[in-house]
């Protein structure tokens, strides 16, 4: 084959690929590359061969491919993106981009966009939702807190002492759980920003259970529920105290509010060996059975299962449980068997 036919054979390839680099849907920046290559290579051969006419040719059609490609490939796709992204930025997490045919990466990134803005808009419902659950949680124990206040200030001969005794317990209760409440957000709201003071040192586990569950045993009274610790005093681990507490007083109260009136609460504490000394605790309660598919999710933020009912919450007490049990270089499980549900936990048993 003499040089004028490679000439005119490269020159073919050169217009073929334009036509597909202009009407094919799934080339991505680098096959275009190849292709532009390709025709200037041809475009120079036929340049030294002196075929200008065909030379012409290809040019032009070099010229109008990426004419073609900065147009319709990649400047109005990226004046879409562009618009959404500003639709975003204003608040409509609503906003999706149809994804382009052209530019594989182009396709790759409006996909990634409208996976993004699912996201955030996913987000934001769970945000909305969050202030308005809340606010209902807050309502309710400060009620009844003013109407338990407003019944031991009144001066009314007819109280009785037992009376005002079970306004006093009603009043305890709800600023138990506001104080659990606002202990959550603030945990949440520490770790998310990086503030957490945390020191780790060798403690008596059975001594924090029994804290715990001195803190939440009127809760579980007033629902006629029992809370057994079983457990020796002596089993010590490495933890933080005021975080530990909070493990296990957030383990109660979920067991408490979404357990069955008049059962049992049976809290154990173990050490275990595997590869090192682990201390385990388990809180098991009897309740609505939880779905198998959501033990593994109860404990993200936000998350309530389905087994919940009617029963308020905002989906921060196991959340932050997992927060602070991982802190300690420990872990947590939930397991549901029936309408018994039990949390583990385990933290070292010695000082890291």
């Amino acid at each position: 084959m003499n040089f004028k036919n490679s000439c005119r054979l490269l020159f073919l390839r050169a217009v073929s690929g334009t036509i597909l680099g202009a009407m094919k849907s799934g080339f991505g920046l680098r096959t275009h590359a190849v292709y532009i290559g390709a025709a200037l290579i041809a475009l120079a051969g036929l340049l030294a061969a002196r075929q200008f006419f065909a030379a012409l040719l290809v040019a032009a059609g070099l010229v109008g491919w990426l004419v073609l490609l900065f147009t319709h490939g990649l400047l109005r796709p990226l004046k879409k993106i562009h618009a959404a992204t500003a639709r975003v930025q204003d608040g409509d997490f609503g906003s999706r981009i149809a994804c382009p045919k052209g530019i594989v990466e182009l396709r790759k990134l409006a996909e990634a966009f409208n996976s993004m803005a699912a996201e955030l808009a996913s987000l934001d419902e769970a945000r909305i939702e969050f202030f308005a659950t809340v606010s209902h949680e807050i309502r309710n124990p400060l009620a009844a807190l003013k109407e338990g206040l407003n019944l031991l200030s009144s001066t009314d001969p007819a109280l009785s002492d037992e009376g005002r005794a079970k306004a006093l317990q009603a009043c305890g209760i709800s600023c138990k759980r506001l104080e659990s409440m606002i202990k959550n957000l603030l945990e949440v709201s520490n770790r998310e920003r990086g503030i957490y003071d945390f020191e780790v040192t060798s403690k008596d586990v059975h001594e924090a259970l029994q804290g715990a569950v001195d803190q939440v045993k009127i809760l579980a009274e007033k629902r006629g529920m029992s809370i057994h610790l079983d457990s020796s005093p002596g089993l010590r681990a490495a933890f933080n105290w005021n975080g530990m507490l909070q493990v296990f007083e957030n383990l109660l109260l979920n067991a408490i509010k979404y357990g069955q009136e008049k059962s049992s609460i049976v809290v154990r504490a173990v050490t275990t060996k595997t590869h090192v000394s682990h201390v385990c605790v388990s809180v098991t309660s009897t309740g609505k059975e939880l779905p198998a598919g959501e033990t593994s999710r109860v404990f993200e933020r936000f998350y309530r299962g389905s087994n919940a009912g009617k029963q308020q919450g905002i989906g921060l007490g196991l959340h932050v449980v997992k927060r602070i049990i991982e802190a300690h270089q420990g872990g947590v499980a939930a397991f549901s068997d029936g309408p018994l549900t039990r949390i583990d936990l385990w933290i070292p048993g010695e000082a890291r």
